[in-house]
């Protein structure tokens, strides 16, 4: 199986302001060890953030999503030369 970033975003509004949870993960096809012919997806990497932002600027979500994937980017690429 071919590892995939998978990202979560959940918003909730109130009044003028939105709450946001957004979570990003790592899935890959892993094996049991006492039963290596049992493969399933798993999350093997995951990040969290969370917080509120003003109405006018839920545009910065994407700015968040892109930070944090960057993150993620620079980790992989430093496990994985």
């Amino acid at each position: 199986g071919i590892p995939y970033l998978y990202i979560n975003i959940f918003t909730y509004k109130e009044d003028e302001l939105y709450a946001y949870h957004i979570t990003f993960e790592l899935m890959q096809m892993v094996s049991l060890i006492r039963k290596p012919g049992i493969k399933l997806s798993a999350s093997t990497w995951k990040a969290r953030v969370g917080g509120t932002v003003g109405i006018n600027k839920v545009n910065e979500l994407r700015a968040v999503v892109k930070d944090e994937t960057d993150q993620f980017v620079r980790a992989w690429k430093a496990a994985n030369p």
